[in-house]
């Protein structure tokens, strides 16, 4: 992913490509995403255009609106599909006492997804949670002739339920910017998973690496 950001150090634009495993054909990588960010003249986010490319040649354009209150403090930002403009398909709340977001979507009169982020020190994670309900896995035959096959299947009508809870213990150096993050994750419902995230930084303080699992890298071109 490439992001491009402003003298101000606004975020303007950020280009996501289609990553490949095969050394061979990573190069070739195609643009999947691009997103366009615009602000208001107090320099607040107020718009996302997230413009999607799809492996059949067609686009979509997803929009995500942010909202403030009286003190600029943001509130509330709703997503909206291109194929469903009329209501959000994704809405988050933002709070401060405690400092956290819960992100809701619905389908009909029922909460298909709803998790919340804790955060601490102004803005790292510190527990994700929540659940989601998705079509349960199911089986089913296929008879052609004399031959007799199985199958698989996502029944829309028959949901399930499933819970996550992961929580980060953060460490911090004496500038006060993130250095290691203990990660303990349960998910569908009883899976669990341990993990450790270490951040380097340059030394003008630019995040240069996330590493664990499946590590990052930043770099970082001025233009005048």
């Amino acid at each position: 992913m490439i992001t491009y950001l402003d003298r101000a150090g606004l975020k303007i634009r950020s280009i996501i490509y289609s990553a490949s495993y095969n050394g061979k054909t990573r190069k070739n990588k195609r643009i999947e995403r691009t997103k366009n960010f615009k602000y208001d003249s107090n320099m607040r986010l107020v718009q996302i255009i997230d413009s999607t490319a799809h492996f059949d040649g067609s686009f979509s354009v997803d929009k995500t609106f942010f909202f403030y209150n009286s003190l600029g403090r943001l509130t509330k930002s709703q997503k909206f599909k291109e194929k469903f403009p009329e209501s959000p398909n994704y809405e988050t709340l933002y709070y401060y006492k405690p400092f956290k977001s819960t992100t809701t979507q619905r389908e009909d009169t029922l909460i298909v997804y709803n998790k919340t982020t804790e955060y601490e020190n102004d803005f790292y994670t510190k527990r994700f949670y929540g659940y989601v309900w998705e079509p349960k896995l199911k089986e089913g035959l296929m008879i052609q002739g004399q031959d007799t096959s199985k199958y698989q299947y996502s029944d829309q009508k028959d949901l399930q339920k499933f819970n996550e809870n992961m929580v980060l213990e953060n460490t911090y150096d004496s500038k006060g910017q993130i250095i290691t993050s203990d990660i303990n994750s349960v998910f569908m419902n009883d899976r669990t998973i341990t993990h450790k995230l270490t951040y380097y930084y340059y030394s003008n303080g630019l995040l240069e690496s996330v590493r664990g699992y499946i590590p990052e890298f930043f770099e970082y071109d001025f233009h005048k």
